[in-house]
């Protein structure tokens, strides 16, 4: 509904398409698509871990769950053919990356960052992802071509380029990150759109006279339920801000009367702070340091933290937590993931993840980094 009444020029989805690669949850999305498509919308889609060759591919019947088909990279090409694959202006031989030519002046490079050849053996799906070496040649080769035709490169892929934790990165960020932002920033792109952490945030690269983003924008189905824009500007830069979902609209449409989803920013939050608080509650539990009390106060903090955190605040939009008595704990306590990954909060690169603005280099020159 957000789309009809906002009618962007463009719709990207950056993997992680379904929860684990069923065949009929692929074909009913693509449907969904289709009806964007209506609008006079562009619709681009690349693979997450999630989506191909997933032996975790199940079907639920209350509380039974039956194994269904998942689906090959090749029927993934194939049931997304709208969106990209088909007037792909270049396609990765080697992945189901492909280049977009949305408009003139902004290309799209998507890219395959997942890595689902071996899910059948490990009889589930790979979590971290990276780019070949033959891959990153084609990006090469993409760089080429836009800058023989006077177009910007956005890159869009479902991993991580950039570190965006300084304790959660494993399986996040792909594996030759140093490599692809090599290749990226010589090939002229300037921002990589992500998702796979669940975390809003942005990170930057700076180094050799360029500077590229990675705009982590956080999973849609949690909370704070919310999607990025982008916007650009001709001769001034890109304009990057999220939006929550307007349940509103819909509920009113529809007729709903499920209290929830009349609630649902509240419902939301509620069911994702308690799902954070049983989370570390049960790290706790596995520590065995603290009383009951203790672990229940850290684990208070801990899902408080973590309301903003994902929400995209760091650093001062936290101080709020500093008399609780979970987070003194934490202060007093020995080294340990927990304790390390509250302080991280502390220490990041920006303190709102929810907007940015970059400008374009007109001239050559560095541009700068502006809220």
């Amino acid at each position: 509904m957000e789309v009809r009444e906002k009618k962007p020029d463009i719709v990207i989805l950056p993997g992680d398409l379904t929860c684990n690669g069923e065949e009929k949850s692929h074909l009913e999305l693509a449907e969904k698509l289709k009806d964007i498509k209506k609008l006079g919308v562009h619709v681009f889609v690349v693979p997450g871990n999630h989506d191909i060759e997933n032996p975790w591919a199940r079907n639920y019947f209350g509380n039974e769950m039956i194994k269904i088909d998942s689906i090959t990279s090749d029927q993934f090409a194939d049931i997304y053919a709208p969106f990209g694959y088909k007037d792909a202006l270049s396609r990765d031989p080697n992945s189901l990356s492909y280049l977009a030519t949305p408009s003139e002046d902004i290309w799209l490079l998507m890219l395959d960052s997942a890595k689902y050849d071996r899910n059948k053996v490990k009889d589930g799906p790979e979590m971290g992802g990276a780019l070949s070496d033959k891959t990153l040649n084609w990006i090469e080769q993409c760089g080429e071509l836009a800058k023989e035709n006077d177009a910007r490169l956005i890159a869009v892929m479902h991993h991580s380029l950039l570190n965006h934790s300084e304790v959660v990165n494993e399986n996040y960020t792909i594996e030759n990150n140093e490599e692809a932002v090599k290749v990226l920033k010589d090939s002229g792109v300037e921002i990589v759109l992500t998702g796979h952490i669940h975390l809003q945030d942005i990170k930057s690269h700076d180094g050799d006279g360029k500077i590229i983003y990675d705009i982590a924008t956080s999973c849609l189905i949690a909370y704070p339920n919310q999607y990025g824009t982008l916007r650009f500007v001709p001769n001034k830069g890109f304009h990057y801000r999220t939006n929550r979902i307007n349940m509103d609209n819909w509920i009113k449409a529809n007729n709903i009367s499920d209290s929830n989803l009349r609630n649902f920013h509240e419902y939301s939050r509620n069911f994702f702070q308690k799902r954070t608080y049983d989370k570390y509650y049960d790290s706790l539990l596995e520590i065995s340091k603290y009383t009951d009390t203790e672990m229940k106060a850290i684990s208070e903090t801990i899902s408080i933290l973590n309301l903003s955190y994902f929400g995209g605040f760091r650093n001062d939009a936290l101080h709020h937590i500093f008399k609780t008595e979970g987070f003194n704990l934490l202060l007093e306590s020995s080294p340990n993931f927990i304790r390390d990954y509250a302080l991280s909060m502390f220490n990041d690169e920006k303190t709102d993840n929810n907007k940015l603005f970059i400008p374009i280099n007109l001239n050559g020159e560095k541009h700068k980094k502006q809220d």
